[in-house]
């Protein structure tokens, strides 16, 4: 056994204390000693400590004080009224952010090299792509990303001429007035919703909650999202789809970038924690 020779000492302070009568007082003696010393004499302290009095506070068994919560309390309300007057003496202004950053693009909306980056920005998030020429061959569209799916929810305002080849698959209609549950939509395998806009450059979709998007939480639970991108809504940068969704500032507001996945602090992927493992997305071009 390595035996450690401490030696006692008095502290600087104007408490003084007995050495300790066996090893295993000692360190409690030095940390008393060592509180005391750094309190030591209040007048050299500010006036929230030196205005302590020790009829406010309990004494712990090695003589600590152990402030109580009324005095805890009245502290914190000295402290922040300090910073408050501070603060008034010395108004902060807050700095104006940088707007330096790109909102525009040669591309127009929709163009085929905005589509072309968006759709690889898509695939390389490990999402499922089709485009397709018109409006006429969604449903066809929808129809294979749903072939292994059998149950299917939609919301009450989406184009119900979208699902005409889906009559073998049993569809349930979700609406603000009549919402599924939780449970309910766990046990639903898919969803179809249209979106507002998108961004190409970062492959983000972007739904703000109309009828034929529905609630955010259809677009969450199920296991596959089939998500319907007009052409003309893809957008080449973020602020340019924000100046969109900021015309109905009150509706809630989900931002998709490919199928959910995260990772730990071993950078092990897995899918589904947060949304839909499976992102099916029909670009239509318009």
């Amino acid at each position: 056994m390595i035996s450690h020779n401490i030696s006692r000492f008095q502290p600087t302070g104007t408490s003084h204390r007995a050495p300790a009568d066996n090893a295993d007082d000692v360190s409690d003696a030095r940390f008393v000693n060592r509180a005391e010393s750094t309190v030591g004499n209040v007048t050299d302290q500010p006036s929230l400590i030196s205005s302590h009095n020790c009829n406010c506070a309990t004494h712990g068994s090695h003589g600590v004080d152990v402030l109580s919560d009324e005095y805890t309390q009245s502290a914190k309300a000295a402290v922040l009224g300090s910073i408050r007057k501070a603060l008034v003496a010395n108004p902060i202004e807050a700095p104006e952010p940088s707007r330096g950053y790109i909102s525009s693009s040669d591309n127009a909306p929709g163009s085929d090299p905005v589509i072309e980056v968006f759709k690889n920005a898509l695939i390389d998030y490990k999402a499922q792509v089709q485009v397709v020429d018109s409006t006429r061959k969604i449903p066809g569209a929808i129809a294979k990303a749903l072939e292994d799916s059998s149950s299917i929810v939609v919301p009450e305002g989406l184009d119900k001429q979208w699902l005409q080849k889906l009559q073998k698959k049993q569809i349930h209609i979700d609406s603000l007035d009549k919402p599924l549950s939780h449970h309910a939509l766990d046990q639903i395998n898919a969803v179809v919703t249209s979106s507002r806009c998108a961004v190409s450059h970062t492959g983000t979709i972007m739904l703000d909650g109309t009828p034929d998007q529905g609630r955010r939480a259809i677009s969450l639970v199920p296991d596959t999202h089939v998500c319907v991108v007009f052409a003309s809504t893809v957008y080449p940068t973020v602020p340019q789809a924000v100046k969109v969704l900021s015309r109905h500032p009150l509706r809630a507001c989900t931002w998709i970038a490919g199928p959910s996945a995260t990772s730990d602090i071993e950078l092990i992927r897995v899918d589904g924690v947060h949304g839909p493992r499976n992102l099916h997305v029909i670009i239509v071009r318009d």
